[in-house]
Order: C-alpha cells, then structure tokens, then sequence
C-alpha cells in the first residue's frame, strides 16, 4: 500500500507552470507571503544582488518543497502535491521581499539621515547594510 500511495506523488504531480486545472490564487498568494521574510532578511546576513536573490529563493523553495516530497514518501501519504507553481511563487515572494528590503533601506537612510539619530551598534549595522 506504501508503495501506491507514493506513486500517487508522481502522477499527481503538476510540472505545467500556470496550469488553469491546478492553479490556485490563494495557494499561489500564500507561496508568495511565504518568502517575502527570506527575501527581506537575507541582505543583513549576506551579500546580495538580484541574481542571487532569484538563485536563492529558488534554491530555498526548492528545498522545501523537497522536504515535502521525502515527508510524504516516509510517511506513505501524500498530503501535499508537487506543484511548479510552487516553485515559481515562492521564488517571486523572495524577490518581493528584496525589494521590500531595498525600500525600507531607502528609508531608514533617509530617517536617520533627516532626524541626525545617534547611532548605536545596532542601527549602524542596518545603516551599512546593502
């Protein structure tokens, strides 16, 4: 019975990107929301452009979609469903969430430049950050 429920992974499977019969907003919203703070934390913690967000996201959501896979194959059920459209989301909400890194860093210079706030360890750490 294992056996056949792990294949079910494989036929189910949805390697068609945009397809209109398996395609959901919401499921695609939720992917998005789901590596907007990937996106966004990355830069303090690495030196990033564009590039590497995209390779990074990919690669982040790759890895737990993967996750997913061997979860459903060690457990015999296949609870979620392999999904390009997975993959494509949630590398698209890591660039989001660069972007939205990208502004706010915008504007913290522009605060801190604006209202001369003494700067302690922390805020030079974010204020150098790019």
């Amino acid at each position: 019975m294992r056996s056949e429920i792990g294949q079910n992974v494989w036929r189910d499977a949805n390697w068609v990107p945009f397809n209109p019969s398996s395609f959901a907003i919401k499921t695609s919203l939720l992917n998005v929301l789901l590596t907007v703070p990937f996106g966004f934390g990355i830069p303090f913690i690495a030196k990033v452009n564009l590039k590497k967000i995209v390779l990074s996201g990919f690669l982040f959501s790759l890895l737990l979609e993967g996750m997913q896979l061997l979860t459903a194959l060690a457990i015999g059920f296949t609870f979620r469903y392999i999904d390009v459209n997975d993959l494509i989301f949630n590398t698209m909400g890591a660039v989001l969430g660069y972007g939205l890194f990208k502004l706010f860093m915008i504007v913290f210079k522009k605060l801190i430049n604006k209202f001369e706030v003494s700067m302690n360890p922390f805020l030079t750490y974010i204020y150098e950050t790019e």
